[in-house]
């Protein structure tokens, strides 16, 4: 007994042509094709036609992986030769480099806060035996605080964009001036990493927050973690303030009718005064609506 395949194979052989559509039928009715077979012949096919597909999309984005980190390591290194240069920008790498510095600032901020959280309840279960519940109650708002986070942080960050539009439009399209600016992500994903993994090294322990008997052993607690951490995600901010003014600075140094030094003011207000609007509106509601919500 054969499959479908050898048996229209033999078929060929002997009778010289193809095999009709009732022949076949005929041939399958009498026995002399096991379909079955060919079911597992197929079958066999298709699952290794999976696993080159497989192999395909793991290869692919492996490399895929190796070409990012790559690109990322340049502009981390060169951030204004990238963002000047008239090169073909790649824009899912840089908006996925914008994602992962909002995403990876907000975790900075939330192991921070849970930390605190946690060796505070600890200290006060201590003395009351409500750790597990204080955490618990915790535990409501941190999950949603980091959705938070994230949108803060990416609409902080983002808040130069529409001002740096009309401060370059001289020389760039708004996407250009856009990708450009996102260059700058890549220094600032560098330097969240580095406080992302400070705020799991800062010393943030029951035994710390019981020593703070003092005004001093307080300030120095402040300086050595929220200082830290605070001057980290600060400095991330400034890099894109450098970004902006550089690309203020290049698209206008040819232009006579206004000086340099007034797009940059005006680049620089209106940042400052778009993150404001952001924040009153946007950031405070929401963290408003999660903090009205805790039940302690």
């Amino acid at each position: 007994m054969a499959n479908k395949q050898e048996w229209i194979e033999y078929f060929e052989l002997m009778h010289h042509r193809q095999p009709t559509a009732d022949e076949i039928l005929a041939a399958i009715e009498a026995g002399d094709i096991s379909l079955s077979h060919s079911k597992v012949a197929n079958s066999a096919t298709t699952q290794r036609e999976l696993s080159q597909d497989v192999n395909h999309a793991y290869s692919t984005a492996k490399q895929h992986a190796g070409n990012y980190f790559v690109w990322l390591k340049d502009r981390m290194m060169m951030p204004s030769k990238h963002a000047m240069l008239d090169e073909q920008f790649s824009a899912t790498f840089l908006w996925i480099t914008y994602a992962l510095a909002s995403l990876v600032a907000a975790l900075t901020v939330w192991n921070f806060c849970r930390r605190i959280v946690n060796a505070a309840a600890a200290t006060v279960g201590s003395f009351t035996g409500t750790s597990d519940s204080l955490v618990h109650a915790a535990s409501q708002y941190l999950t949603s605080g980091l959705l938070m986070l994230w949108i803060t942080f990416a609409l902080i960050y983002f808040a130069g964009v529409p001002i740096l539009a009309w401060t370059t439009k001289v020389t760039y399209r708004f996407y250009d001036a856009l990708m450009r600016y996102l260059n700058w992500f890549a220094i600032v994903l560098g330097i969240n990493i580095v406080a992302f993994i400070a705020s799991f090294l800062i010393p943030i322990t029951p035994s710390t927050l019981n020593s703070l008997d003092n005004m001093d052993s307080a300030i120095y607690f402040l300086i050595a973690t929220v200082g830290l951490v605070t001057f980290l995600l600060t400095l991330s901010s400034s890099i894109l303030a450098i970004g902006q003014f550089t690309l203020v600075n290049a698209a206008n140094k040819l232009e006579g009718k206004v000086d340099t030094l007034w797009w940059q003011l005006c680049q620089q207000i209106g940042t400052g005064i778009l993150s404001y609007l952001i924040i009153r509106f946007i950031v405070a509601p929401m963290f408003k609506s999660l903090f009205a919500g805790l039940d302690f």
